[in-house]
């Protein structure tokens, strides 16, 4: 499940180098919720992405390029895009929207673990 496989994937990493820190996940919030309010909306994929990945770079006690940090972090920004059916009943991603709060079960579960 991919939801495991990320969540697995944050609790490796936080305990080598604590890139996915509370901090982390608190900022893409704030930087998220100051960027959707009123008429202002972010709304194109590749500025989540950078976004997601600065705030990721930001956080990390490893210097890491922004396409390290796109990569270890595009998991994540799939699974904050909710998904729709269409008129024909498939399964679409909603790529330009982007929920932080989702960022932060996954954190939660992270930390707290599920059974």
């Amino acid at each position: 499940m991919v939801l495991e496989q990320l969540i697995e994937q944050f609790r490796t990493k936080n305990q080598s180098d604590h890139s996915f820190s509370s901090q982390f996940f608190y900022q893409i919030r704030t930087d998220f919720q100051s960027l959707h309010t009123g008429k202002n909306t972010l709304s194109d994929q590749e500025m989540i992405e950078a976004l997601v990945a600065i705030n990721y770079m930001s956080s990390s006690e490893q210097k890491i390029t922004v396409e390290q940090a796109k990569a270890e972090t595009a998991l994540l920004i799939e699974q904050c895009q909710p998904n729709f059916r269409n008129d024909q009943k498939q399964i679409k991603k909603a790529i330009t929207a982007f929920n932080a709060s989702a960022a932060l079960l996954i954190r939660f579960l992270a930390h707290k673990g599920v059974e």
